[in-house]
């Protein structure tokens, strides 16, 4: 079995391995994010593969990782676009419980994820025009700014 402290344990020896080839490489990669992934993706061959791991941690791992490409992709993308963070995030969240779990749930899942889709793209597309769509737009853009 896959123990919790032997995760911790790859994670800070990928997270060097990474910073050093950062370093010497002049490779430009986020050695945290490199780390996690790397974890994860390992521990999930492992479990494919017939070694015990405990699907809480890979799940964990693969969370940290889907709030990290929605930062990433904040980063990158124009501002306005940060109103579609909410149903990007829960639509990656979706995909990890996909792959780790016994997916039972189906149509409703993916109806509450496209209709979720569907109402942030309405307010996305309609944002610049006066309305109550401009000040959900704008709110929404802020959300994450002012707490």
């Amino acid at each position: 079995m896959v123990t919790f402290s032997s995760v911790l344990i790859a994670l800070t020896a990928l997270f060097i391995f990474y910073i050093v080839l950062r370093f010497t490489l002049k490779l430009k990669v986020c050695a945290l994010c490199a780390a996690v992934s790397t974890t994860w993706l390992g521990l999930l061959v492992m479990n494919l593969t017939g070694f015990r791991v405990d699907p809480l941690i890979i799940g964990i791992l693969m969370g940290g990782s889907a709030v990290g490409i929605m930062y990433l992709l904040e980063k990158k993308m124009p501002e306005n676009y940060s109103i579609l963070k909410f149903p990007f995030l829960l639509t990656l969240f979706t995909l990890v419980y996909m792959v780790l779990a016994d997916f039972e749930e189906g149509p409703l899942t993916y109806l509450i994820i496209l209709l979720l889709w569907v109402v942030f793209l309405i307010v996305f597309l309609t944002r610049g025009r006066a309305g109550v769509f401009k000040d959900i737009g704008k709110k929404l853009i802020e959300c994450c700014k002012n707490w």
